[in-house]
């Protein structure tokens, strides 16, 4: 993949002083509702551009809602994994192969910013975009940006983060670099995360940043594994946020996938201070919990959820990544005895 221009720190989202922005006639901001979008639009519009805005749309994003528009010469997402997903199939639809696009996340947890792929439905169905061209050439780490963030929006995002960076190394595609950006993810993450939610230090936030991207680094060699594979039915029927969702399987799973990769498990452990799959389950189980993430189905409050359909509706994509192959009695029986 393409090398990123990665810009760190607070105030590096003053992206109008670069060069590709300066040169540029038109301008494709996309957006979600979070307010420095609206800063980024008036920088821009300063320097006299033609800027057009797109507001990213509510819910699960539809492959047959992507709008057509005219070429930009450059494309600038500014928002969470969603937003910078929204970009991408933006991009993707309208073949904008050679237009420079930058990523400016507002949410540390996704990791889109640096990956590749997209996630869209079908319908209901998950349908991901994949294709080099839709890896940012340009990343903005901007912590200053994350400081209004609620404290659940933050405990979302992050659960996402450090879910990816755990499924990445139990990955079957796991290597050497990916595992290496997620372990220094993990480390970051189990340091941070709760300070960040709780907005206890100033400087938690630049860490998750940091912690996110190197999240989207990993995935973006590995692809994620079984507890992303489940958490797509949760969004997509009952409308539960995807870091929720990812939160409440990942510490099942350690428990699934106990006997199927020890060498990749025991880094994980050693990377969480535990010793067994139980006691990995109990650490990320009380770590999200303490980071104010439900952790059974019932907590969720969305009306009763049919386990076997939800087994049953699994990734298939995704899940072949997982260590251990699609058991469906198997998954069935740990989410009765754990989740409910």
């Amino acid at each position: 993949m393409k090398a990123q221009e990665v810009y760190r720190g607070a105030g590096s989202l003053l992206i109008a002083n670069l060069a590709q922005i300066k040169q540029a006639q038109n301008i494709l901001v996309v957006q979600g509702n979070h307010a420095p979008g609206n800063s980024i639009v008036l920088q821009l519009q300063q320097l006299h551009q033609s800027v057009e805005v797109i507001f990213t749309p509510a819910g699960i994003l539809q492959l047959h809602a992507i709008p057509k528009v005219n070429t930009p010469d450059v494309v600038i997402a500014i928002g969470g994994g969603r937003v910078i997903d929204y970009a991408k199939g933006i991009i993707h639809h309208n073949h904008l192969i050679e237009t420079c696009f930058i990523a400016v996340p507002t949410t540390a947890g996704s990791g889109s910013e640096a990956t590749p792929f997209a996630v869209f439905y079908h319908s209901l169905e998950k349908s991901s975009l994949e294709a080099d061209f839709l890896l940012p050439g340009i990343v903005v780490l901007d912590p200053l940006l994350l400081l209004d963030l609620p404290g659940k929006q933050k405990a979302v995002s992050a659960a996402d983060c450090f879910s990816q960076c755990i499924e990445s190394i139990w990955n079957k595609r796991s290597t050497l670099q990916s595992e290496s950006f997620a372990l220094d993810g993990i480390q970051i993450a189990r340091e941070n995360m709760f300070a960040y939610v709780q907005g206890a230090d100033p400087d938690a936030g630049r860490q998750m940043l940091e912690a996110a991207y190197l999240s989207g680094k990993a995935i973006a060699i590995t692809r994620t594994t079984g507890p992303h594979a489940l958490s797509y039915y949760l969004t997509a029927q009952h409308q539960v946020p995807h870091g929720q969702a990812v939160a409440l399987f990942l510490p099942v799973f350690f428990l699934y996938n106990e006997s199927a990769s020890p060498p990749q498990l025991k880094k994980i452990y050693n990377a969480l201070g535990v010793a067994s799959s139980l006691e990995a389950y109990e650490f990320c189980s009380g770590f999200f919990k303490s980071c104010g993430l439900i952790q059974t189905l019932p907590d969720l409050n969305v009306g009763r959820i049919d386990i076997e359909k939800l087994v049953g509706s699994v990734n298939l994509e995704r899940f072949a990544n997982n260590p251990k192959p699609y058991d469906s009695q198997k998954i069935i029986e740990l989410l009765a005895q754990y989740l409910t």
